[in-house]
């Protein structure tokens, strides 16, 4: 199921091509920065991009983030409550050079349901308070922010997965915990999602976080984590996306990387994982009525009680 790449000798990933069709300097900066790419200039130069130097004071913001995301995450191992770094965070410490090359808005932390109040204690202790501008649609996760601080550092607790009716409930914290690694940085004793989810993570926040702005940073990760992966990973990984039943939005996200990064994914693995994906119910979040109207809709009419089919149903109607 190997990562071998098969695309003509011509392609050109569309990412550059975007890049090559901005001739001015300043334009070219700005849309790296607003698609979270410009502290990465020197990954997007080892590829050929002939970017000038690094914008100072874009890495020095994130470095001070990262400094502040090292010193939460020690107070929360110290406090013995087990909990798992996710997200663009995660991908920050393990997949850039330095975490300041990885600009992001919140870190994201797995948690058990049993464990989430023991969290929320020791986040006001570090002056944080709940953010609702940060609250989800259902009840998988809640949003906190540092009420003073000179960077902002959000945290997002999450007891489940996904968000969605369709996609929560497939991966349990505990197995979730028993498949973690200890990574070597920030913290002595982090634990994280191991690769396989970490990359199945990646694709499904892509369809589920329909209320965030997905920017190309976010899709950068997943090319960098894939080009890290082994034939064995490859296979565990594809393997867990059909127990779950994501492998087709699996495939859909990979495609999109392949597309616009020139991920090494083989068009043999894409194949089989959409083949997979047309017997999945998790498959009626994409297609060409993906949106948030086709989101909420589907969580009305899936959503596990009537306090969650109820939000999804507000959501049809309100703004935002």
């Amino acid at each position: 199921m190997g990562g071998m790449r098969r695309q003509g000798s011509d392609f050109e990933p569309e990412f550059f091509r975007i890049f090559r069709s901005i001739e001015d300097q300043q334009k070219r900066s700005a849309w790296l920065q607003a698609e979270g790419m410009l502290a990465a200039a020197p990954m997007l130069r080892a590829r050929g991009l002939p970017l000038a130097a690094d914008d100072p004071g874009e890495v020095s913001l994130e470095a001070e983030r990262a400094a502040a995301e090292q010193q939460m995450l020690e107070a929360l191992v110290r406090s013995g409550v087990p909990f798992l770094l996710a997200g663009p965070s995660l991908a920050a410490w393990t997949l850039y050079p330095e975490p300041g090359r990885r600009p992001r808005e919140s870190m994201d932390l797995m948690i058990h349901a049993r464990a989430v109040n023991d969290a929320r204690a020791i986040l006001r202790d570090e002056d944080f308070v709940p953010d609702p501008r940060g609250a989800t649609r259902t009840e998988s996760a809640q949003a906190w922010r540092r009420s003073k601080a000179s960077v902002q550092l959000s945290i997002r607790l999450r007891w489940d997965f996904c968000d969605h009716p369709i996609l929560n409930r497939r991966f349990s914290i505990a197995g979730l915990q028993a498949k973690s690694v200890v990574i070597e940085k920030p913290v002595a004793g982090l634990r994280a999602l191991g690769v396989e989810h970490a990359t199945l993570y990646s694709a499904l926040r892509w369809v589920d976080a329909v209320h965030e702005r997905f920017r190309l940073v976010d899709l950068f990760d997943q090319d960098l984590r894939w080009r890290m992966l082994g034939k064995e990973k490859l296979a565990e990984l594809a393997l867990l996306a059909r127990q779950r039943g994501v492998a087709g939005i699996l495939a859909e996200h990979l495609g999109m990387a392949r597309r616009v990064f020139g991920t090494p994914v083989s068009t043999e693995l894409l194949h089989s994982l959409k083949q997979s994906g047309n017997h999945e119910r998790s498959g009626s979040l994409l297609g060409a009525g993906r949106g948030r109207m086709r989101y909420h809709l589907l969580g009305a009419l899936y959503g596990r009680g009537l306090r969650v089919r109820g939000r999804h149903l507000f959501s049809l109607i309100s703004p935002g």
